[in-house]
């Protein structure tokens, strides 16, 4: 099996550090994106990115950045996109083109920031994938209640991944920001329920040690 390096969330240092002390307030915008709030600061648009690990897998973090660091990533991708689109429609496919980004993006209706003080946590997954070849018919069974890092045998290829963050208030109470179901969606909840359910086979290492350059290990 081959360990591919981790992939870490797309975001400054000063970023991710201020959204441990500083949000004010959060908007979410469909399935694909949420604003954190940060008082006088620029908010900060949090979005889901793909990383190519190898050819057919593809896997999934988190952006955090600014609104002018958005659109400006935006733009400089937009001519990559537009030779994609080109070259699906050129074997036959029927795409379009979304519209750019617009010059200046910012939060739609806020709701306030549920905590007064709050701890972060950065949520973990290792993933991995393998080849047709070793999907036997009970390949599914080797899957099942595998703990943090752990991957089936007949893994070819596997990386821990920075998928999510994970908000706890002092009373207990937590809100999550992690990659959902579908390819570049983002789920947002506070029901605790939900919640359990993603943190098993996950690992919730704290905002400071992420920072730090701490990595997980099988």
């Amino acid at each position: 099996m081959i360990e591919a390096p981790p992939v870490l969330i797309r975001a400054a240092h000063d970023a991710l550090q201020s959204v441990a002390r500083e949000l004010t307030g959060y908007a979410v915008e469909g399935n694909g994106a949420v604003w954190l709030v940060r008082g006088d600061r620029p908010p900060l648009l949090i979005t889901s990115v793909s990383h190519d690990i190898v050819f057919k897998f593809e896997v999934f973090t988190l952006a955090v950045r600014t609104a002018s660091e958005t659109v400006a990533d935006a733009r400089a991708f937009r001519p990559n996109l537009e030779e994609i689109v080109g070259l699906i429609n050129a074997s036959g496919g029927d795409l379009s083109l979304p519209p750019p980004m617009a010059a200046e993006i910012t939060p739609g209706p806020c709701v306030a920031w549920p905590f007064q003080r709050w701890e972060v946590a950065v949520l973990w997954e290792r993933q991995w994938i393998m080849s047709m070849e070793g999907i036997t018919a009970d390949w599914n069974d080797d899957t099942q209640g595998l703990p943090f890092g752990g991957v089936p045998t007949k893994t070819e290829h596997a990386s821990f991944v920075a998928r999510g963050l994970l908000f706890t208030g002092e009373d207990g109470r937590r809100l999550v920001i992690n990659q959902g179901e579908m390819p570049l969606d983002l789920l947002i909840t506070e029901d605790a329920e939900v919640i359990e359910k993603l943190l098993v086979g996950a690992l919730a290492m704290p905002l400071g040690p992420y920072l730090a350059g701490v990595l997980p290990s099988a």
